[in-house]
């Protein structure tokens, strides 16, 4: 049981950590659409 919910923690903060960089990247390259992958 603690495997699983250790997954979904690793999985919550990738994909937080990725999204917070491609929005960094997409404002670097002037896209000026809101990118919301939720």
């Amino acid at each position: 049981m603690f495997k699983f919910f250790q997954t979904c923690f690793w999985t919550g903060t990738l994909f937080a950590v990725i999204s917070f960089l491609l929005g960094q990247f997409f404002d670097f390259i002037g896209l000026d659409r809101n990118v919301d992958f939720a």
